[in-house]
């Protein structure tokens, strides 16, 4: 996602979003009281840039723009995207592109997690990491959530991904049946 501010305004004027969409079906808005119309995003272009047609005296500024971009959450070891923390001692990572230089802020169930590590913060991407461990039963089908936040005037960037757990037996109880029925099973 792109915006574009005018001087230090707090309201884009122009927006570019790609989030859950393939890039040629990316959404466009654009401010229909500063461009309206007049604007648009060349992609194509290196760099891209945002065009105004027709410009005017009133569009005269400076201006800014903010790049956001997708907050990944994956599993340690497989390195996969995952929506689903198995809480078996795995480790999830965080991964956010942006700029300005954002914050990443981990929560479970809501619950801020101050155990964080942060593995990369080079200025362009911020890896972080958080290791889970003494899960509890009742963790399942908790929210662990990765925010991501680099500026006050927009709500955090977010990934959720939903604690499975898988249980070990501990107790039958089945007096009635029959052992030679569970051999052949």
């Amino acid at each position: 996602m792109v915006l574009w501010f005018r001087h230090s305004g707090g309201k884009p004027l122009y927006s570019f979003d790609v989030r859950g969409r393939s890039f040629n079906k990316a959404l466009h808005w654009s401010d229909p009281l500063a461009f309206g119309r007049r604007a648009y995003f060349v992609t194509m272009s290196r760099p891209a840039a945002l065009v105004v047609d027709a410009v005017q005296l009133d569009d005269e500024g400076v201006y800014r723009f903010h790049v956001y971009e997708e907050i990944e959450i994956l599993e340690e070891k497989s390195g996969e995207v995952s929506n689903v923390m198995d809480c078996e001692g795995k480790k999830m990572w965080a991964f956010h592109c942006g700029r300005p230089q954002p914050t990443l802020t981990w929560l479970i169930n809501n619950k801020p997690v101050e155990d964080h590590t942060l593995l990369k913060n080079d200025g362009k991407v911020v890896v972080s990491r958080i290791s889970v461990s003494g899960a509890e039963r009742s963790w399942l089908n908790h929210t662990v959530r990765c925010q991501a936040t680099n500026t006050p005037l927009l709500s955090p960037h977010e990934r959720t991904a939903r604690v499975e757990m898988h249980f070990v037996t501990v107790f039958v109880d089945a007096p009635n049946l029959n052992p030679d029925v569970l051999r052949r099973r």
